[in-house]
């Protein structure tokens, strides 16, 4: 294991510099270790390639930004799969702190059925994409992060950057699945960019609900006064922009890792510890980089991560046949908007409210069980066959009821 540098906030350049050459190791390191874990017992099977593809130049400099990306497809020897395939890769986008490490499990079963690729992506700042200082300001620099033009920027900041990866990699359509932060930015790229997703599968995605101001009110009158100030002290923080990392990152080394590693061994009860170790790493090194991404939480959400701009009413006019919502069955995500959203398609398709024309023609809710918010660590398999029903399952204008050993669908 690496050796961790603790450094104060007034930290030189010099010595930043060396930190953030630690960290971004000892998080590549982990990466790779995580994968290693997975794949040992079928890597005879399987091509898994890591790279960064380069994107835009960053403001007034020659540098250019990347995208760090792993790329899953089955080798020749490996046997087909003997259910219905598709030719268009799929590509994966993980959650707010979060990277490709989480994919780690996934991303091999799931070749199996987009044999030209599964590809998963770090968003632009965040893993082990490239980071930039900050987050891009607002425009005009006075101006509310709140104001709609203000979350279009932020969304295209991202989703542009998506764009160009797809063109650097020569993908003409790729079905996307994003979690939770990924799966907003997806819905996003889906509208700016609707020619090039073929099918929307989101996993846990935040900003879907619409913000009630007066259920809001009535929670905050009738919760304990200790919850009450706990809630005030976080949307303080909130409107501060501070971060988790931010937090992790004032802490010294010992106690900054055993907060993320206590984190893991409660939260995911992962029972290799091998796999269990090479994960608080690798969550404590991304964690530790320069802030970048994570600042754009302000810009797009509210406290209590509602969106500024929900997506119960944006989805329903992306252009794609169908979009699935996926949610852990102790999920903190409430899937019963994703229920809203099928309800308000099902009274459209009918000709009972909603206007007419192009857009979602319907929508599937499933629960993943055994699983929370983080359902593509906590429970990767079950995730795995909910994504692939999704896409590859039998598609009617009726809900399907489901009950398996891995989900429910709704």
């Amino acid at each position: 294991m690496l050796k961790f540098l603790s450094l104060p906030f007034s930290s030189s350049p010099a010595q930043l510099a060396v930190s953030n050459s630690e960290f971004r190791q000892l998080a590549s390191t982990a990466e790779q270790n995580l994968y290693n874990i997975a794949f040992q017992p079928i890597s005879d099977l399987y091509t898994l390639s890591f790279f960064d593809t380069e994107t835009t130049k960053f403001d007034d400099t020659d540098k250019l930004k990347f995208l760090h990306t792993v790329k899953c497809t089955p080798k020749p020897q490996k046997p087909s799969s003997p259910l219905p395939t598709s030719k268009i890769p799929l590509v994966l986008l993980h959650g707010y702190g979060n990277g490709i490490g989480y994919f780690s499990r996934m991303v091999a079963p799931l070749s199996d059925r987009f044999p030209s690729g599964v590809f998963a992506v770090d968003l632009p700042g965040f893993g082990l994409s490239s980071r930039f200082q900050g987050f891009p300001p607002t425009s005009p620099p006075s101006s509310s992060p709140s104001t709609v033009s203000n979350v279009k920027a932020a969304e295209d900041y991202f989703v542009d950057e998506l764009e160009v990866w797809r063109e650097k990699n020569k993908i003409p359509k790729m079905v996307l699945c994003g979690h939770s932060l990924g799966g907003y930015l997806s819905v996003a790229y889906c509208e700016k960019y609707p020619d090039r997703v073929d099918k929307l599968v989101l996993l846990s995605p935040v900003g879907v609900p619409e913000l009630d101001p007066e259920e809001e009110e009535k929670k905050m009158k009738t919760m304990s006064w200790k919850f009450f100030l706990a809630i005030k002290t976080f949307r303080r923080l909130w409107n501060m922009n501070v971060t988790p990392m931010q937090v992790i990152r004032g802490m010294g080394e010992e106690r900054g890792r055993g907060i993320v590693g206590g984190y893991v061994g409660r939260r995911l009860k992962i029972d290799c510890v091998e796999e269990r170790e090479a994960l608080t790493d690798y969550s404590y090194g991304i964690s530790m980089l320069p802030g970048a991404g994570e600042f754009s939480l302000q810009r797009l959400l509210q406290a209590g991560a509602y969106a500024i701009v929900p997506l119960k009413s944006r989805i329903p006019k992306c252009e794609v046949e169908e979009v699935n919502f996926i949610y852990g069955e102790r999920d903190w995500m409430d899937y019963t908007w994703g229920l809203k959203v099928r309800e308000f398609l099902t009274a459209k398709r009918e000709g009972k409210g909603g206007g007419g024309g192009g857009g979602v023609k319907n929508a599937n809710v499933y629960r993943v069980k055994e699983a929370g918010h983080l359902l593509v660590l906590e429970n990767p398999r079950g995730t795995v066959e909910a994504i692939l029903d999704s896409v590859f399952g039998k598609r009617t204008d009726t809900v399907g009821g489901t009950d398996n050993e891995f989900y429910n669908k709704f």
